[in-house]
């Protein structure tokens, strides 16, 4: 019966298929939604324009304390405003549903490429492997637009591969590349990039020629002024000056310390340990089309992010896909006697799994970083750990690929599906921005409220209902306190370390709220 049912999953068709691993994805990714808070400015900034969008209907000119956001395109916001409309406003889970959507579908895109290069088990394997990467599920949990353009830059180079194979222009990798630029500005020009490299690969200047369509260029252009023109109408001049060149080309230009292979290490587990082999088993076989665009895809991202001034790790979001593709091609080949690789490489997985159990009963949580402890909530959890562990390392010692994928998939989905609840009650308790914004609001009333920390603090503009002016400076906190009424200003700990002493002669404590370990008292004068 197992066998049967694991038959036709692997014969499934690329429709039945792609419903099928969405479904999946849809039940590990949609149920923690809205559980916890958003707790960190580079989110709460797309929630506050998409709230500034659904408040004013300002789709184009979406603001963010009253100043015009234009760092990134304004494809998210969009989404987000658009799914939170009919909700009556924007939330966190509303905020956070774009994100999990595009996660869902890059899981689904991920299944059809896998069917398409290498049949459906391969498809399949490849689509459990990314839903099931440590890095990928909790990146589908974030505002960022960075699974937006994991998202279309999979599709961009799946419509690239279609397009080849049929001998027809590529229109449809113009497309997902603008959508991926809509997302994201210029890291959406992967794809681009990814595609040169495997048709230069494939045939030279000849191939890299093929890329070429009038009507895929026009596509590219018109999704492309959809934002971009209304982004000019603003200010041409300091759009040049203040986003391309401050915010892109420094931000992304220059050399740095090579964290992006720590990234991808820590992102894809467990599957690290079978990248690896994989790429060895690459380097041995002939090498195919499929298996240079995968490479390319895996690459070329990789290349590009370790060449960058700034490598966080959600910019290699792209990979993920076309890392899984290649470990699930090599699961597929798997058969035989093991080689000494994958057997070291199975005791390894297991021990570590073991070795998991001992660690979490001394390890304590912090006030900044969550520590998993051993008690009987995370015992599900670190169950899901040594079962994905145990089908890893009992798969590769014994050449098992469906015990090492099957076994392993569903192993991190338990611990992944039910860690992140102890996780998010964690971060609810220790990020607790809705209690110091109701705490705001109630001591301000009507009067003037505003905030004065050492770092950006937009998540408490989000949970406050409306803009808190970031003061700089204690003149700027004499100045709010000067207000009618009953003013506030909420001091991080930091930042009152380092106030002058005629400042604090000036103000009254009235609350404190700790945040990470610091608190934020709320002052008014004295």
């Amino acid at each position: 019966m197992y066998i049967e049912v694991v038959l036709r999953l692997e014969g499934l068709s690329p429709v039945r298929g792609a419903l099928l691993v969405s479904a999946l994805a849809a039940a590990l990714l949609l149920p923690p939604l809205g559980a916890r808070v958003i707790a960190s400015s580079d989110e709460a900034r797309f929630a506050l324009l998409a709230r500034d969008i659904v408040t004013r209907g300002a789709w184009l000119d979406a603001r963010v304390r009253g100043e015009v956001y234009r760092n990134k395109p304004p494809l998210l916001p969009w989404a987000i405003a658009a799914l939170s409309r009919p909700a009556g406003g924007v939330s966190a889970a509303t905020a956070r549903a774009p994100v999990a959507a595009a996660a869902i579908a890059t899981v689904a895109i991920t299944f059809l490429l896998g069917h398409a290069l290498h049949g459906a088990r391969v498809g399949l394997w490849a689509a459990l492997i990314v839903l099931t990467s440590y890095g990928f599920f909790e990146h589908a949990e974030r505002v960022l637009p960075d699974m937006l353009v994991a998202l279309f830059a999979t599709c961009a180079l799946r419509g690239l591969w279609l397009a080849a194979a049929r001998g027809r222009p590529p229109r449809a990798f113009y497309a997902w590349t603008a959508l991926a630029v809509f997302a994201k500005g210029p890291m959406g020009l992967l794809p681009l990039a990814v595609a040169v490299a495997w048709l230069a690969a494939e045939a030279g200047a000849k191939g890299v020629r093929r890329l070429w369509s009038p009507g895929g260029a026009v596509i590219f252009v018109a999704l492309t002024l959809v934002w971009l023109v209304p982004s000019l109408r603003l200010g041409s001049g300091t759009y040049v000056q203040g986003v391309v060149r401050q915010d892109w080309l420094a931000w992304y230009v220059g050399l740095s310390s090579p964290k992006a292979l720590e990234h991808l290490v820590v992102g894809l587990l467990p599957w690290t340990l079978l990248l690896p082999l994989a790429l060895g088993a690459v380097a041995r076989a002939p090498l195919t089309p499929a298996l240079r665009l995968e490479l390319a895809a895996l690459a070329v991202p990789l290349a590009l992010v370790l060449s960058s001034r700034n490598q966080l790790a959600r910019y290699l979001l792209p990979c993920y896909p076309w890392a899984a593709l290649l470990i699930a091609w090599w699961l597929d080949r798997l058969a035989g006697a093991p080689s000494r690789a994958a057997r070291a490489l199975g005791l390894a997985a297991a021990a570590a799994a073991l070795a998991l159990v001992p660690a979490l009963v001394v390890a304590r949580p912090s006030a900044r970083h969550w520590v998993p402890v051993l008690a009987p909530a995370l015992a599900p959890a670190a169950a899901g750990v040594l079962v994905a562990g145990a089908a890893l390392g009992a798969g590769l010692i014994r050449a098992r690929a469906r015990l090492a994928i099957y076994g392993g998939a569903a192993g991190m989905a338990l611990a992944l599906g039910w860690g992140v609840w102890p996780y998010s009650a964690w971060t609810n308790a220790t990020y607790d921005y809705p209690r110091l914004a109701a705490a705001i609001n109630r001591q301000a009333g009507t009067s003037a409220a505003a905030v004065y920390a050492t770092n950006m603090t937009l998540q408490i503009d989000f949970y406050a209902g409306h803009d808190l002016p970031a003061l700089r400076s204690p003149t700027d906190v004499r100045r709010v306190l000067a207000s009618p009424g009953h003013p506030i200003v909420a001091i991080d700990s930091p930042t009152w370390r380092a106030s002058g002493e005629d400042l604090k002669r000036q103000v009254t404590a009235l609350a404190r709220v700790p945040i990470a370990g610091d608190d934020f008292t709320l002052f008014t004068r004295r």
